[in-house]
């Protein structure tokens, strides 16, 4: 029983690290596809292939951790063993999730993809 306890604390308060490290790998290796296949210039949204599928990618990892911090914390009003520290260990580890995937998608907005030097 301790075990399965372990696992689901540590799970939750990895879960926001996880998605920020599925998000990198994504958005850089969609990127990096993009530019090996020729695709990345075509429109779409409005803009090009890139930073549009970077956008749609980082608004759905920043959903996905922030709901993960809402059932957390709902989760921690149940059961009251360290359920406070937990759920402000939680609180914050999302906050550094989401700053990560933030500064992920930054070079989408701010550098023209595959441009070379």
């Amino acid at each position: 029983m301790a075990s399965a306890r372990s696992t689901s604390v540590s799970l939750a308060l990895a879960g926001p690290f996880l998605v920020w490290a599925l998000h990198f790998v994504l958005l850089y290796r969609f990127s990096a596809l993009a530019c090996a296949r020729g695709f990345a210039d075509e429109p779409m949204l409005g803009t090009t292939l890139i930073p549009a599928v970077g956008g749609i990618a980082t608004l759905i990892a920043a959903v996905v951790s922030v709901s993960m911090m809402w059932r957390g914390r709902a989760a921690a009003g149940r059961n009251d063993n360290g359920a406070a520290f937990l759920g402000d260990c939680r609180l914050r580890a999302t906050g550094l999730a989401l700053l990560a995937i933030g500064w992920n998608a930054l070079p989408l907005v701010l550098v023209i993809p595959c441009r070379g030097p």
